[in-house]
């Protein structure tokens, strides 16, 4: 069950991010693929449900949907004044066709183990009631994460975008190292904003966050464009 919810998260980021974009993808179902505002309405309402209900039973996941409600929220209602860096680079690489598939999906991902991450591990917890750490807990969605990507590049190449896979295994290995490597600088933001011993303190490891998932938000749109004459955000023809 853990795998299966791992996977539909990673896809909801792309659904998120990527069908709005309509880019070099197939048009989804609904109101959705050219992100209209009622989508995002019903989105928003979806979310706070969803979050209701885990928070009604102190399920440790509240703390991620609050996070992605409010920013969807902020996003929606303040024309993206206020979301964080990361997000907003993420969003407007959307929202302009700036990218590949494979391009917004990662935006997503940075913006999630990057700038949220850090702060949500900080929240729950970095030890358990006895002490020990939950290192290993969240090393273990590595393991996870190896298993699903591939299905879930595959879905992206066959819904979106064809090129999510031109890389074949190399491609994968290499996304999965950049996950790695994500993973444990959120690990290790996560540790200094607990360490922190002045609000002062805590905002210099905020900021870094912040600056760090920005940059590397930027360098993912830089090297995740379209190449000229050869690719466009143009929709995929639909068979008959």
């Amino acid at each position: 069950m853990r795998e299966v919810r791992i996977r539909l998260g990673i896809l909801a980021v792309v659904l998120a991010l990527a069908v709005p974009a309509g880019t070099t993808r197939a048009a989804a179902g609904g109101t959705c693929p050219r992100g209209a505002r009622n989508c995002l309405d019903a989105t928003i309402a979806q979310m706070q449900q969803q979050f209701e209900a885990e928070a009604a039973t102190c399920d440790h996941t509240a703390v991620f949907t609050l996070a992605y409600l409010r920013v969807t929220q902020t996003y929606r209602w303040a024309g993206g004044a206020g979301v964080p860096a990361a997000w907003s680079i993420a969003f407007d690489a959307a929202r302009h066709h700036s990218v590949t598939a494979l391009g917004d999906a990662l935006l997503g991902m940075n913006a999630h183990i990057n700038r949220d991450l850090p702060y949500v591990l900080a929240a729950i917890g970095l030890t358990g009631p006895g002490g020990a750490s939950h290192k290993p807990d969240h090393d273990k969605i590595q393991q996870l994460l190896a298993a699903t990507i591939q299905p879930v590049l595959d879905e992206i190449a066959a819904r979106f975008d064809p090129t999510a896979t031109q890389y074949g295994g190399l491609g994968t290995a290499g996304a999965l190292q950049l996950i790695a490597t994500w993973r444990d600088l959120a690990w290790h933001n996560a540790e200094l904003l607990a360490a922190a011993p002045t609000p002062e303190a805590r905002s210099l490891v905020a900021l870094t966050i912040e600056a760090t998932s920005a940059v590397e938000a930027e360098a993912l749109v830089a090297t995740n464009g379209y190449l000229p004459l050869l690719q466009s955000s143009a929709p995929i023809p639909q068979a008959r």
